[in-house]
């Protein structure tokens, strides 16, 4: 019996960090490739020189399958880095003055990313661009295929509440929090930088599905619920093993 319900407690505390989700936003833009025109106007940089990116930017598929060029879909970039020694990262962003205007005003945001091989802590990290300032967000390592999806609140570490804390925020390494609302509203560029894995060809990412939200992503009621269940479950077992503990101890001392 101690053993299912410590099962019951770990699968709930389990389910609980996979069901939470967008409470009541609303989407107030999208850049998913239906049209095949929303990535035509994004654009790569390569992060430290400036100049032409270390991948290939493009557009592909978008489809739940390995992003292929010319689909007008999905945006796409490619690195072949075998034969070049060093670290790279790109810089891929767009600067478009529509969608700055929904940005400006947005309150979440998420993106689902591709990738064509397991990428590191650290490899992949958004980037919000403006006069002279650059935030961030660690959005987390990315596995294999499309399965990347990622949540972000445009919340810095101090003015997250405890309900969005299980979202990313942003920090900057040379501005204080109290900026981060006014930085969001003159944002001039929003995107993404990437480091690829050093030394190797045929590396292959691409991004999909970014939209922007009017509201925070906070967990829906019923993750508090499991979480409740869970931690009562965690309860019953310790109380269990205590008075087992405290019994045994007494007949022992007998």
């Amino acid at each position: 019996m101690k053993r299912t319900t410590l099962g019951c407690a770990g699968i709930a505390l389990a389910v609980m960090v996979g069901i939470a989700g967008n409470s009541a936003g609303a989407v107030i833009v999208t850049q998913d490739g239906t049209t095949g025109k929303e990535f035509f106007n994004w654009t790569a940089t390569e992060k430290f020189l400036g100049g032409a990116p270390a991948g290939t930017l493009d557009v592909g598929d978008g489809g739940g399958g390995v992003p292929v060029p010319g689909n007008n879909n999905a945006g796409r970039i490619e690195a072949n880095l075998g034969s070049i020694p060093g670290f790279f990262s790109d810089q891929v962003y767009t600067t478009s003055g529509a969608f700055m205007t929904f940005l400006h005003g947005a309150k979440s945001m998420t993106l689902d990313f591709y990738s064509s091989t397991p990428l590191g802590q650290g490899g992949l990290q958004l980037y919000l661009y403006g006069n002279n300032y650059v935030w961030y967000s660690d959005v987390g390592a990315l596995s294999s295929g499309w399965g990347n999806h990622f949540t972000v609140n445009f919340l810095t570490a101090t003015t997250m509440t405890v309900d969005a804390s299980p979202f990313g925020y942003w920090y900057s390494n040379d501005r204080t929090d109290d900026l981060f609302a006014g930085d969001l509203a003159n944002a001039t560029r929003l995107g993404f930088e990437l480091t690829y894995v050093p030394e190797t060809d045929g590396q292959m990412y691409g991004f999909d599905n970014l939209n922007l939200y009017d509201q925070y992503f906070v967990p829906e009621p019923q993750t508090y619920v499991v979480l409740g269940f869970a931690l009562l479950s965690l309860g019953v077992v310790f109380r269990r093993q205590f008075h087992t503990l405290v019994g045994a101890k007494a007949v022992a001392s007998r």
